[in-house]
């Protein structure tokens, strides 16, 4: 009995002391297995007034509607337009095939011409120059005549260039109000027809230049001038040079100045006829418009270079 009883106060005291132990232990182990605490964050900011909202915009409010599909009607209007503009798109493109065949058999003829003619010319070289001083000698007339029966050739073949530039300028005159995947065939077949031209009446210049015929190579070239667009007219440094040249010899030296202006206006960042230019401005500078396009309407002399 007195056993029992120390046993039974024995597992008390054990009780009490693992109580103890576990109120003294408790707090630390609940305090690592805590959270960290977060941040202390610091006081709001009092809220400013919220903006009044915006008005609805009707496009906000109401949807986009939807794009009208073009009516059986106009589609059909369409297809035939475009189909009427291929129809002279591909007229145009045939009959410029037919004149590049021609041009290639004037070209060897008329080469068989010049080289029979200028068998007696002992000076090819300034074979031009002697006959614009009117030089005939040493078989001089004879290359002269050679040249005159190539230029007839050109001629009669520009002529027919020519109708087709009057085609493809009423072809161009539709082409904004044609459909939109038409214009560009339009276009391109235009540049086409008009830069055969132009390279016919450089072929002449050159002829004209061979014979020595200068004024008419001047009023040649301003017009190959004329068919290029206006932003482009002054951009082919080479025949400026060359019409620069030929209005020397003439001495037609106001229209020279005017000429040199109108290309520095189009390129002012080519000074290489700067020093010319002020030459020129020194005798004739009160006769020549600063810049602009080369005059070729009926004042001045320049009219008169034409054939």
């Amino acid at each position: 009995m007195r056993k029992r009883s120390l046993w039974c106060a024995l597992v008390v005291a054990l009780a009490i002391g693992g109580l103890a132990l576990w109120a003294a232990c408790g707090p630390v182990a609940a305090e690592e297995n805590a959270p960290a605490p977060a941040a202390e964050k610091p006081p709001a900011a009092a809220p400013d007034k919220a903006p009044a909202p915006a008005a609805a915009k009707p496009s906000d409010t109401a949807a986009t509607p939807p794009a009208k599909e073009p009516s059986a009607k106009a589609s059909a209007q369409e297809s035939a337009a475009t189909e009427a503009l291929e129809k002279k798109i591909a007229s145009l493109r045939d009959k410029l095939a037919t004149l590049q065949n021609e041009e290639m058999e004037v070209s060897i003829k008329g080469q068989q011409i010049l080289l029979a003619g200028s068998e007696k010319v002992k000076d090819m070289e300034h074979a031009g120059e002697n006959l614009f001083r009117g030089k005939m000698e040493s078989g001089l007339a004879e290359y002269r005549q050679a040249i005159a029966a190539n230029i007839q050739m050109w001629q009669v073949f520009g002529e027919k260039v020519s109708r087709l530039v009057i085609v493809a300028k009423g072809l161009d005159r539709e082409r904004e109000r044609a459909p939109k995947g038409i214009q560009p065939k339009i276009q391109e077949i235009v540049s086409l027809v008009q830069a055969k031209y132009r390279s016919t009446v450089l072929k002449i210049a050159d002829l004209c230049e061979r014979g020595g015929d200068y004024r008419s190579v001047v009023g040649l070239y301003q017009s190959s001038l004329e068919l290029l667009p206006e932003k482009e007219r002054f951009k082919d440094k080479d025949l400026v040079q060359k019409m620069a040249s030929l209005l020397e010899r003439l001495k037609e030296f106001t229209v020279e100045l005017q000429l040199l202006k109108a290309y520095a206006a189009a390129n002012p960042g080519d000074a290489t006829f700067t020093q010319k230019i002020n030459e020129l401005e020194k005798k004739y500078g009160a006769a020549a418009p600063a810049g602009g396009v080369v005059p070729s309407g009926g004042s001045g002399k320049w009219n008169n270079y034409r054939k």
